[in-house]
């Protein structure tokens, strides 16, 4: 440090000398104060660079001390690394080698194919019998029945003269065989009251075992009136008398089984028109409903309805009286339906397949209610009971699958480099993608051993989507 700062203070010197020697002005005598605060400012400025000086060396000394500790780290690593590869480097080596031998004999081949899907159109009229298995389509009849019934409240009421009714049961103590009455047959009470049967005819059976045959019927006062309204009581049936039928007169008689009413004046409910077309309407959709689903749970899963092939037939409304003031509205009606069985679609969808690509080697999917419809073309007002021959138009579209063998691709692939990929497909046009995975990864071949090549078939877009849902 001290030669360093005489060098300092020589240049300082060497400076002021050369700076006086180069003046040309003339020789000037300079005030001692004036040389003091100069020599000062120097020494400050001196002393400002020894600073700078030190800090220079004391960092470069520390760089020198701290690398020999980096060169001992890195000896130290190779001192552990070099007795850790003698000790165990034939020991890794061999495992590697055994993992590269695993991989390589439980190595194995997977293919995805994806076979080629197209969409064909059809529009085709036939004519085939009924339940026959001989025609192209096969088709039948599913023939079903129900009824409805619906209770209403009266809305309204009426004072009437009614006649008077009743039950009796006629006896048949006259014979055997079995008695005819007519409709409107009189009954004549003990009190001299007359009366009359409905308007069916009523059939007695015959006697057995000498036990008379009876029948329960019912019978209305011939004339209006409270008189009528009697109590339980002995009928005979004057008619026989009159023709001199007098053994038949004897053996044929009616007793009364309950008490007559109706006789005289009564309050009669009653329903209003407008709310028997609104229940005339609400029957006809709860029947039409219960037929609907009657035929459809007798329809099997091999069997579809024909488009337009449904006739419905419903029977006359039947009003009839409930108590004092209900109204009960019975109706029936049945369904008679043509049905195809879906089998024997697909087999004269087949037929008309092969001849439109001449080929064999495909399969027809089950095609989509939406997307193939088979209709009726008989038109409307015949009845389908007595159909013999069934006119249908079958239009729409289908799909079909073109085959894959998959022990075929897998002999012919067997051995082979994977550049042959796009000539494969090229070769295979039913093919529409083909995804190949070899494991290990490093190999460029497929195996030569068969059994240890799978082969995968894509499912169909149809079936893909179907069971998305």
């Amino acid at each position: 440090m001290e030669r360093r700062k005489r060098k300092i203070n020589d240049g300082i010197r060497v400076r002021r000398v050369t700076r006086v020697r180069k003046e040309t002005v003339p020789h000037t005598t300079v005030p001692e104060q004036e040389v003091q605060e100069i020599s000062q400012e120097r020494k400050k400025r001196a002393i400002s660079f020894e600073d700078k000086e030190r800090k220079r060396e004391n960092f470069s000394s520390r760089r020198t001390e701290t690398l020999p500790r980096r060169r001992s780290k890195v000896r130290r690593r190779e001192s552990l690394v070099r007795p850790f590869l003698t000790r165990y480097g034939a020991w890794i080596a061999v495992f590697v080698l055994a993992l590269v031998f695993l991989l390589n004999t439980t190595s194995k081949t997977r293919i995805m194919i994806h076979p080629k899907e197209e969409v064909l159109s059809i529009h085709t009229s036939l004519t085939v019998k009924r339940d026959s298995r001989a025609e192209k389509i096969h088709t039948g009849l599913i023939h079903v029945e129900e009824s409805e019934s619906l209770s209403f409240k009266a809305d309204s009421f009426r004072v009437v003269n009614g006649k008077a009714s009743g039950l009796v049961t006629v006896y048949n103590d006259y014979s055997t065989e079995a008695q005819r009455l007519l409709p409107h047959t009189r009954f004549l009470s003990a009190s001299g009251k007359l009366f009359r049967s409905g308007d069916k005819e009523i059939v007695i059976p015959g006697k057995k075992q000498g036990k008379p045959g009876q029948v329960d019927v019912r019978v209305y006062a011939d004339e209006e009136g409270e008189e009528y309204n009697i109590d339980l009581t002995d009928f005979t049936l004057p008619g026989f008398k009159e023709q001199g039928l007098t053994d038949k007169y004897n053996g044929i008689y009616a007793v009364s089984k309950e008490k007559f009413t109706g006789g005289g004046q009564r309050k009669e409910a009653l329903l209003s028109e407008k709310a028997k077309r609104e229940a005339e309407r609400l029957i006809e959709e709860k029947l039409k409903e219960k037929l609907m689903n009657k035929l459809f749970s007798q329809k099997t899963d091999t069997l579809e309805v024909v488009e337009k092939g449904v006739q419905l037939t419903l029977a006359p409304k039947d009003w009839r009286k409930a108590g004092e003031n209900q109204f009960v509205l019975i109706q029936r009606g049945h369904v008679d339906a043509l049905v195809y069985r879906k089998e024997s679609l697909l087999a004269f969808l087949r037929d008309i397949t092969e001849e439109k690509v001449k080929s064999k080697a495909f399969t027809i999917l089950p095609p989509q209610k939406h997307d193939l419809i088979v209709s009726y073309e008989g038109g409307q007002g015949r009845d389908f009971s007595k159909l013999t021959r069934i006119p249908l138009l079958v239009e729409g579209k289908y799909h079909i699958v073109w085959n894959v063998n998959p022990d075929e691709i897998i002999s012919e692939l067997a051995g082979k480099r994977i550049d042959i990929l796009p000539q494969f497909i090229e070769n295979h046009p039913h093919i529409a993608s083909f995804d190949l995975t070899i494991s290990p990864f490093w190999k460029r071949t497929i195996h030569t051993e068969n059994e240890k090549i799978k082969v995968v078939l894509e499912k169909p877009y149809l079936v893909r989507e179907g069971e998305k849902k």
